[in-house]
């Protein structure tokens, strides 16, 4: 029987294709440049201070006051920033609708009297700086904050004051 042989190479059926090689890492930042806006809803708590004297010669009053307070707020933020590199600048202003309220007895001059306490608006007006580093944006930022407060001073009818009345003083800070 005659063999006919023949040797052929083997080869392999991604031959001739290049090598995979991963993507290079990117150098490039998040972009924070643009305008925004948004909305916030929370709660807050704290405490107010009030002081108020009325030097009348013929009925000195002074008062004092440290009511608890606390109660919802919500609102809105608008802004702006621009980013140059990795540097970031940006403006920003919110406001914010509240009622966070307290009571308590106040502290005159011979006296306690009822107080209360209401805090009905927030705004603040910020700029900001930072860095954008990879996804991340870190920043420091200030500015100035205004708020709308009303307070009340009231007795019962007890003496040393035979007659109830009541005195509201609104400011803001």
């Amino acid at each position: 029987m005659p063999m006919l042989a023949t040797a052929v190479a083997a080869q392999a059926a991604d031959m001739g294709l290049p090598a995979y090689k991963a993507a290079p890492p990117s150098l490039l930042t998040t972009n924070w440049s643009g305008f925004y806006f948004g909305g916030h809803a929370g709660a807050a708590w704290g405490s107010t201070n009030d002081d108020f004297n009325d030097p009348t010669a013929l009925a000195p009053f002074r008062w004092d006051s440290g009511i608890p307070v606390s109660g919802p707020l919500a609102g809105g933020q608008i802004g702006y920033n621009w980013q140059s590199g990795w540097m970031l600048f940006g403006l920003e202003a919110d406001g914010s609708w509240s009622n966070i309220t307290g009571h308590g007895l106040c502290n005159t001059t011979t006296f306690f009297m009822n107080c209360s306490s209401k805090i009905e608006g927030l705004a603040t007006v910020t700029g900001r700086v930072g860095a954008s580093i990879d996804r991340a944006l870190i920043y420091f930022k200030g500015g100035g904050a205004w708020g709308r407060e009303s307070e009340t001073i009231s007795n019962v009818a007890l003496a040393p004051l035979a007659t109830a009345f009541s005195s509201n003083l609104s400011a803001n800070r």
